[in-house]
């Protein structure tokens, strides 16, 4: 009886830790099954992270494209905004160039009517001093013909009264008071014809301003 009695308690701690052991067991594989689980969820996120970094490699690769053709259109459609601005000045200034050419022009014509004026009054200036010269040198030489007429006429007149002198000597020997105022009437008479002669007949010519005066008798000519 005691032997079975041991034999029991053996069996039952047997048992006891053979169910201990199993129930260990249970947990174990129960852990290591999660464990499992858990390094394939492990790796499936690890794969899904790999496939995520790869797409947002892609999608970063295909974002710099895209802002490298943005930025490359952006620049174009800028190019092509000053291209447009500058042709639009280049018209402009073309318009600019056309319109100050016709206001040379315009100007060169008015020049060449002003010198042509210009030309004109200073030939008609130049014809007309030309002119007065002439009418001028024409009237000098009326002058010294009338002064030569003058001092002819003065011969003359001295050559009378020489010879009315010497007659009135050979007549008389003593010169009368009547024939001293007769001679002295008579010189006085020609030297105031004259000197009405010179002052009548006068040529002034004035030089520095291109004028010409003349005076004849009785009348006033400018030349």
């Amino acid at each position: 009886m005691p032997r079975y009695h041991t034999n029991s308690t053996a069996i039952r701690k047997f048992r006891s830790e053979y169910y201990r052991l199993r129930s260990y067991e249970a947990r174990l594989n129960e852990q290591l099954h999660h464990m499992f689980k858990r390094i394939k969820q492990i790796e499936e996120d690890e794969e899904l992270s790999l496939a995520k970094h790869i797409l947002l490699t892609t999608l970063l690769a295909q974002t710099e494209q895209q802002k490298a053709e943005l930025e490359a259109q952006a620049v174009s459609k800028q190019r092509d905004k000053q291209l447009k601005k500058a042709e639009k000045e280049l018209k402009e200034l073309r318009v600019q160039y056309k319109r100050n050419d016709l206001h040379l022009a315009v100007l060169d014509r008015k020049k060449e009517k002003d010198n042509m004026a210009n030309y004109i009054l200073k030939e008609a200036k130049r014809d007309q001093v030309t002119v007065r010269i002439q009418s001028a040198y024409t009237s000098w030489k009326k002058l010294e013909q009338l002064q030569a007429a003058e001092q002819q006429s003065q011969a003359v007149y001295e050559a009378q009264v020489i010879e009315l002198v010497k007659a009135s000597l050979s007549e008389s020997q003593t010169v009368d008071t009547l024939t001293i105022q007769r001679l002295s009437d008579t010189f006085v008479s020609t030297a105031s014809n004259t000197l009405h002669l010179a002052s009548s007949n006068t040529l002034q010519v004035l030089s520095g301003d291109a004028k010409v005066w003349l005076f004849c008798p009785g009348q006033e000519a400018a030349a």
